[in-house]
């Protein structure tokens, strides 16, 4: 049965993935996009009856909560569902009480995503959300309020003395994507080391208030509205330059991981596989680094080939170590001409970064 469905997310990023989310699980559906909530209203009222609606909460136009009761009335049979980074337990019941039929977290995993989307579909009334719990007083400095939920996690995580392994298994994601986090928040941080960012974790704690501000009225909250976003570009290439940033700062995550490895690479030509290849060796480390969790997420033929190119000649530690964990993963033949290279990456890390993967890849390489 032909359903019709509205994306509305102004962060082109979100709502390419969720419409590839949407249209995985649900072949048959017509889907719409919208930027802002006069697009939203517009195409309401147009064409057939508006099965759902998946709206970011941040929205251009979404000026208070108390909008969501106004989409309510308007569309009063059509399933809302609210979707966001927010994790603020009294804002997300306010979106409940204001009609919406469920509310689902942008930190989840995509397939947790679909999951909710198609319970809500069904009739549930779902909420579901990786709260971060208290990571980080209120009263912490601008550098510490800029990390993302995750980046907190991964942080606090830092503070107890963890392993970017032992991490991985606590959140349930790839040390890749830890590799990732733990680069950005040293960046965000402006420090160079774990442990000077552990230290700032816990002289955010020590100084803290145990009193936090008193929020705002709950009927009254307005929604700040998110930075315009650039638009995403058309051509494949073009696509991957803009899903992998232009800083370590732009966002990055296992949710973008995966629409740059299924929805990107898996679209190359040729001759696009061969643009990246040239223009990999003069990219940057974060760059490098985000390509080759996503050539190992891909792990076609082209992207086994780059990752062999990357762990031979690029010129970062830590960009040689993720290719060699997204080779030993990808379960490729690795020839035996690689033995020496990852020996070397090996005697130049400490003991305790020496994980089971770079062993693995050396004995297979050895064994040629």
């Amino acid at each position: 049965m032909t359903c019709r469905i509205i994306v509305a997310d102004d962060h082109p990023l979100f709502r390419e993935g969720m419409l590839r989310t949407i249209q995985r699980l649900l072949p048959e559906a017509v889907l719409e996009e919208a930027g802002d909530l006069a697009s939203v209203l517009a195409l309401a009222k147009s064409g057939a009856e508006l099965d759902s609606l998946i709206l970011d909460l941040r929205f251009p136009g979404l000026r208070s909560v108390s909008m969501i009761a106004q989409l309510r009335q308007q569309l009063p049979r059509t399933s809302i569902i609210v979707v966001s980074m927010v994790d603020n337990q009294d804002l997300i019941g306010e979106v409940m009480a204001c009609g919406a039929d469920g509310f689902i977290g942008k930190s989840i995993s995509p397939e947790e995503i679909g999951q909710a989307i198609l319970a809500i579909r069904e009739g549930e009334v779902v909420v579901k959300y990786a709260p971060s719990g208290l990571l980080l007083p209120l009263e912490a400095s601008d550098e510490l309020s800029q990390l993302t939920t995750r980046q907190q996690e991964v942080l606090r995580l830092i503070a107890q003395g963890q392993t970017n392994k032992e991490i991985a298994r606590e959140l349930d994601i790839s040390p890749f994507t830890v590799r990732i986090h733990v680069s950005s928040l040293l960046h965000t941080l402006k420090v160079s080391s774990r442990a000077a960012a552990a230290a700032k974790f816990a002289e955010a704690w020590q100084g803290a208030d145990s009193s936090p501000a008193e929020p705002a009225p709950l009927s009254t909250r307005p929604i700040e509205p998110a930075p315009t976003p650039k638009p995403l570009p058309t051509q494949a290439f073009a696509q991957l330059e803009h899903w992998l940033g232009d800083s370590p700062s732009a966002p990055w995550n296992e949710y973008i991981t995966e629409q740059v490895a299924k929805g990107v690479l898996h679209g190359f030509s040729p001759a696009q596989w061969q643009q990246l290849a040239d223009v990999l060796p003069g990219k940057p480390e974060y760059w490098q680094q985000r390509c080759a969790v996503s050539l190992g997420e891909n792990r076609s033929a082209p992207a086994i080939a780059l990752l062999k190119s990357l762990l031979q000649d690029s010129p970062y530690l830590d960009v040689q170590v993720t290719a060699i964990h997204e080779l030993d993963w990808s379960e490729a033949p690795i020839e035996a001409c690689y033995a020496p290279l990852i020996e070397a990456v090996i005697q130049r890390l400490a003991d305790e970064q020496i994980e089971p993967e770079l062993n693995n890849l050396l004995a297979k390489a050895a064994a040629l």
